[in-house]
């Protein structure tokens, strides 16, 4: 779903308008995306505000786009005069409503379905249930496991596609090129295609990828000069982990390549984004000995009065919750489960000299 297409706006919602529930990844995937939903009667069950407040204090981009969520929310709960507990107007012009629900959750068809009413998605999905008694009601989740249990029970499920998140000056890093009939087949056979002879590929910059379609077929390619050439068969392997997606496959090509030294990844929170940057790097310093050490920097963001001085301990000790989404992909990408695995390897890794965590405030000047 691109942006909000509801019903014509008015001033107040009515059993004729759509009912959106969001979820919270919509919310952590978008946290600007109230304004998306035009001419909609926004609803937030209290089960995802309960679920941004337990995320708000991550160090990571998922713990940044809760904070915007909630800040937002706030926003137009202090405006509405104190509380969200009825539809209030969020557009100015009352073509776009927000609630938020606390009651409503339909226990006994979550029920009759097998679903555990206490788990935190169902509950979303019974207060969806409980908007759809009373308006056509869309359930609005980017988790697919959600979308599938939502549509089963009735509900119109659709997953939500920012609009205009990337800017139009902004390069894409990878397009659709369009080929001729045997032009992919050409490239099994050659390896590589003159990218000058593809319009499409007139903006793709070096290293920049695209998808070469003919047909039913498709290949994935890299620009290298003026030519267009074609990936190696099979994914990548960094640290155990695989790319997923045509997106991370071309993120760790670049990032597992030492021809290339700067290598900027951008995406919406949970893409990836630092669980590769991270395997790539110790790939190439811990197994192929390409490189002495991995350093890790990242900003000091407080919530609260958290900032780093109000923190006890040494250094290491105040930077440790700065640094727990690096934990956190260390025990994603290796068979340890815990959290105290997890900060036993990254000790033993910078006791080798093979890891180091820092804030972005001590790299200048060095």
């Amino acid at each position: 779903m691109e942006g909000g297409e509801c019903d014509v706006p008015s001033a107040a919602p009515s059993a004729t308008r759509t009912k959106v529930v969001l979820d919270t990844s919509v919310l952590i995937g978008d946290p600007g995306c109230l304004d998306s939903f035009a001419g909609c009667d926004v609803v937030i069950p209290f089960t995802v505000i309960e679920e941004l407040d337990g995320l708000k204090t991550r160090a990571d981009d998922v713990g940044r786009a809760a904070r915007t969520a909630l800040r937002t929310i706030e926003e137009h709960r202090v405006r509405a005069g104190g509380s969200l507990a009825e539809p209030v107007d969020i557009s100015g012009t009352g073509g776009a409503t927000l609630q938020v629900e606390i009651n409503g959750i339909q226990r006994h068809i979550l029920t009759e379905h097998g679903l555990d009413a206490h788990v935190p998605d169902n509950r979303i999905i019974g207060a969806a249930l409980g908007q759809a008694l009373h308006a056509p009601t869309r359930m609005v989740s980017n988790d697919a496991a959600l979308r599938i249990k939502a549509a089963h029970l009735g509900l119109e499920a659709t997953e939500h596609h920012p609009a205009g998140r990337r800017s139009d000056t902004r390069a894409p890093g990878w397009v659709t090129i369009e080929g001729g009939p045997t032009d992919v087949d050409d490239l099994y056979h050659s390896g590589a295609l003159d990218a000058t002879a593809f319009d499409a590929a007139a903006n793709l910059h070096e290293n920049g990828f695209a998808v070469v379609r003919s047909g039913s077929q498709s290949a994935l390619v890299r620009r290298r000069g003026d030519d267009l050439t074609i990936l190696p068969h099979g994914a990548p392997e960094a640290w155990g982990l695989r790319a997923r997606s045509k997106e991370q496959r071309f993120a760790l090509e670049l990032l597992l390549d030492p021809d290339v030294s700067v290598v900027a990844l951008d995406g919406r929170a949970g893409t990836g984004k630092t669980l590769l940057a991270i395997a790539a790097g110790l790939e190439q310093v811990v197994e192929q000995r390409r490189y002495e050490r991995l350093a890790v920097y990242r900003p000091l963001v407080p919530v609260g009065r958290a900032d780093v001085g109000f923190l006890p301990g040494g250094l290491d000790e105040k930077l440790d919750p700065w640094m727990s989404a690096i934990h956190d992909a260390i025990v994603a990408l290796t068979d340890h489960r815990s959290a105290h695995d997890a900060h036993r390897l990254v000790d033993e890794l910078m006791g080798r000299n093979q890891l180091t965590l820092e804030s972005v405030t001590f790299l200048r000047g060095r």
